[in-house]
């Protein structure tokens, strides 16, 4: 056997001082609101887990370094062959609804997860799990029908978040609004922008004096697009914890005596993705004018200024698979209008995006750019669900997205944007020869070899003009110094407010 792994704190701990306070109500402030409170309904994997945190867990959790660490389960074994993976339970938990968290729980999420009747994204990451064996009340088996080192990101992310399967049952359709879990907080309400919770008295968790886990009231959650915005709600004392902000003012935050700048190890991908199944970008000249016409080095130092790095495939340069020797697409304005004009296309192309910062700013660039290779763009500004519906199933011919990336494994990334049923194929294409790359690296157990297949794989990406990969830049989070005990987890993404206080409680 590989041996059991007992891993101990569940997160990045932020610096904190004194002891902890007890009440008080912390408002989050993120981008964007999610589609679902129901997990395995997200149209954004990864940015809608601090909502999620709140009200559920998962099995496990993965840190930046790559270490897993307990949460809902406390140890796990592999078998020698890598086909079977075992997980015992922790045995005190219930659902915030009363009901009992056991394996019967775990097999019924799992199920759920990977029901071919329904349209959920987590199905995709499941293709290799042949079956799942409740072996005991506390002690749940999956076996596999290959090998595969990918699979503990899996429980680490969507598929792995333990809902109630009575609340499941018994509100349907409307679970969606009112989902149940095991977490530290209870959904009171979800109402247009914003998501309130309170303490579940319930929850099982106690900090290291016995004292039993929340030390918060409440959490609200508000969606906040904007970043300046976000900065002066906090400066205001409105809010306590705001999603990313832009790199211009990293020093002005570091310098504000009420708040602070919160590290984490990701970055900011923005990217740009082609509709290649039908005109104008089945063209592949036309692609590769677009994609030879955009300054990526300018278009990275106008937006984040000396943070921004070109990108060279969707894998960010903070991610363990980074190759320095897989270069960004160079700008090339001569070889652009040789494209331009061997693709035979004339007219306005469009491009949709999202009304946040600083996706506005990219667009109005990226246009003035094109114009000067003789690219007419125009601009098509919409909220998420829009963009969500159009860039999956409308009539899209280019759409300007983002990802906070590394996901907890680079598989999730590859196989969402590239894989045979990707629900982030944006690019609405599948590469036979990519998807056979990802199918081979899923079986590596070397980093080594995964590392080269998935830069063999985005090298064929960017030959072929799928996307257009822009550039990358630093995600830092703030906070107000009151704010105490934040932990941050799926690679420094998500946050973690279960030991989170208010050092003057509000």
């Amino acid at each position: 056997m590989l041996g059991l792994i007992t891993m101990l704190a569940p997160g990045i701990r932020i610096a904190q001082a004194d002891e902890p306070i007890r009440g008080g109500v912390v408002t989050g402030l993120w981008v964007a609101e999610p589609a679902s409170l129901d997990p395995l309904y997200t149209n954004s994997p990864g940015g809608d887990s601090s909502t999620y945190n709140l009200f559920a867990e998962r099995l496990v959790n993965i840190m930046p370094s790559g270490e897993v660490v307990p949460r809902l389960a406390t140890e796990w074994k592999w078998s020698d062959d890598r086909r079977s993976l075992t997980f015992k339970l922790r045995q005190d938990v219930t659902f915030s609804d009363g009901t009992p968290f056991d394996a019967g729980a775990v097999k019924f999420n799992i199920e759920r997860a990977r029901d071919p009747n329904l349209t959920t994204a987590s199905k995709q990451y499941l293709t290799n799990l042949d079956k799942v064996n409740v072996v005991d009340p506390h002690t749940v088996e999956f076996t596999f029908k290959e090998p595969s080192v990918a699979m503990m990101a899996v429980f680490a992310s969507e598929p792995g978040v333990m809902l109630s399967p009575t609340a499941i049952k018994k509100e349907g359709e409307n679970f969606a609004r009112k989902p149940v879990g095991t977490g530290p907080f209870k959904v009171v309400s979800w109402t247009s922008g914003k998501v309130e919770t309170t303490r579940n008295e319930n929850y099982w968790a106690h900090d290291t004096t016995g004292k039993q886990l929340p030390y918060l009231d409440g959490v609200t959650m508000r969606y906040v697009p904007s970043a300046a915005v976000r900065i002066v709600e906090l400066q205001s004392g409105a809010a306590h914890l705001g999603d990313a902000i832009l790199e211009k003012d990293f020093e002005k935050i570091a310098n504000d005596p009420e708040l602070k700048l919160v590290d984490t190890h990701l970055a900011m991908d923005h990217f740009a993705s082609f509709n290649n199944s039908a005109p104008p970008f089945d063209n592949t000249e036309l692609r590769k004018a677009v994609s030879l016409g955009i300054d990526r080095a300018a278009l990275a130092k106008a937006i984040s200024g000396k943070y921004g790095v070109p990108l060279a495939g969707i894998l960010p340069p903070t991610s363990w698979t980074n190759d320095p020797n897989l270069k960004p697409v160079a700008y090339d304005p001569a070889g652009s209008q040789k494209a331009l004009q061997a693709s035979g296309f004339e007219g306005t192309l469009h491009m949709a995006m999202i009304q946040r910062d600083p996706d506005t700013q990219i667009a109005q660039i990226i246009q003035a750019m094109l114009r000067q290779v003789g690219i007419n763009l125009k601009i098509d500004m919409m909220d998420r669900s829009a963009w969500m519906d159009l860039t999956l199933k409308g009539p899209a011919q280019i759409t300007l997205g983002r990802s906070t990336l590394p996901d907890v494994d680079p598989d999730i990334t590859m196989t969402s944007y590239y894989g045979r049923d990707g629900s982030r194929n944006y690019m609405r294409t599948n590469d036979a020869k990519v998807v056979a790359l990802l199918d081979e690296a899923r079986l590596k157990t070397s980093q080594e070899e995964r590392r080269t297949l998935y830069n063999e794989a985005q090298q064929i990406l960017m030959d072929n003009n799928y996307q257009l990969f822009l550039f990358s830049r630093p995600v830092k989070f703030i906070a107000r110094k009151d704010l105490q005990g934040l932990e941050l987890e799926l690679g420094g993404g998500a946050w973690m407010l279960d030991k989170a206080w208010l050092s003057a409680a509000n």
